[in-house]
């Protein structure tokens, strides 16, 4: 049977989806990240280039020798665990939603899908699977920051006093479920909306966001998001988020709270109201922002695990009075410091 060109390019997507090892890609990126960095001060200072200084460049002591360092590692390893469990019903939600709404439209608007999708076809499902994946992305992560619930569990990310690649795994595992789920009911009114078009199967489809996503993350130095290297794409931030946008959006100050929460494109934030542009040379201090006690509080297990459940259910019950955050518009309130509990169950 002659295989369509719709198909050879599934293949080829699935060729290299199959063979790109993320966790390498973003190491490679943080040494070529760390070599531009040592080469340039070669240049303008003259230091030396020696392998020590690249390991040191990479792996900073602040990174491996802190709490909040230890803290990543740990959850980073956590994370690793229980990734299945917390992935567990994301393509059944994609699948249920997609197909109710590509049938919804076939049936109202008499369309018929087209069979063999072709070069075009393949390109528009990619695109459509990608814008909402990185709004949904986007529009999760708001909320996280704006429901004072979720914010409990958010607070978790945001307690890192120093980023690395770990950082990006830092999440409150409640917290990693409600963005993966929300991800899948955003992804699945996409496939819904391309299967009303094309006969395209939700393999295909999730197939076709997974090598956007590759694609994106190497384009757009994903890796470096979560990283002591504040990387600029200049003039093309307000488009696209660069690595030290997503550094200005872990500052502890308070004119930065709650800023520049997209993925890859800037719009979202342009069309919320919280994009916010970085200054040549600005440097950040990280954190929640409500001091470094509070800071520390959470790089250990009850403070990263326990208590922002506790705090959750608090504040959904209404034992808990929220914590009130600047509003988007970028009038602040601020609730005073909540002294954290100390705990002796420290990692």
């Amino acid at each position: 049977m002659r295989v369509g060109v719709s198909q050879k390019i599934f293949d080829h997507m699935k060729f290299l989806n199959d063979r790109a090892h993320l966790l390498l890609l973003a190491w490679a990126m943080f040494f070529l990240a760390a070599l531009v960095n040592l080469g340039w001060r070669f240049v303008a200072a003259g230091e030396r280039l020696t392998l020590p200084a690249l390991f040191n460049e990479v792996f900073p002591r602040a990174m491996w020798n802190s709490r909040t360092g230890y803290f990543d590692m740990l959850i980073y390893l956590v994370a690793k665990f229980i990734k299945p469990l917390i992935s567990l019903g994301e393509v059944a939600v994609t699948l249920l939603i997609g197909g109710a709404i590509s049938h919804v439209l076939r049936s109202a608007f008499d369309i018929t899908p087209v069979s063999d999708i072709g070069v075009a076809g393949v390109a528009a499902i990619t695109f459509v699977a990608w814008i909402c994946w990185d709004f949904s992305n986007f529009f999760a992560h708001y909320l996280l920051h704006r429901v004072p619930f979720l914010w409990e569990l958010h607070k978790v990310h945001h307690s890192a006093t120093f980023l690395s690649p770990f950082t990006a795994a830092r999440l409150h595992p409640i917290e990693e479920k409600f963005s993966h789920m929300f991800a899948a009911a955003f992804t699945g009114a996409g496939f819904g909306l391309a299967g009303a078009f094309y006969n395209v199967t939700v393999e295909q489809f999730l197939l076709s966001l997974a090598f956007a996503n590759l694609l994106a993350s190497v384009l757009f130095a994903d890796a470096l998001r979560h990283s002591h290297f504040p990387v600029s794409f200049g003039r093309l931030e307000p488009i696209f988020v660069s690595p030290r946008m997503h550094h200005l959006h872990h500052s502890s100050k308070l004119e930065h709270w709650d800023r520049n929460l997209g993925y890859v494109l800037t719009l979202w934030d342009l069309l919320f109201g919280t994009y916010h542009p970085v200054a040549d040379g600005e440097t950040f201090e990280y954190g929640i922002g409500r001091g470094e006690a509070v800071d520390e509080s959470y790089h250990n297990v009850y403070g990263g695990y326990v208590r922002p459940t506790v705090a959750m259910f608090e504040v959904l019950l209404g034992l808990r009075k929220p914590e009130i955050r600047p509003s988007a518009a970028g009038g602040a309130t601020q609730t005073p410091p909540t002294p954290p509990t100390r705990i002796s169950a420290e990692v």
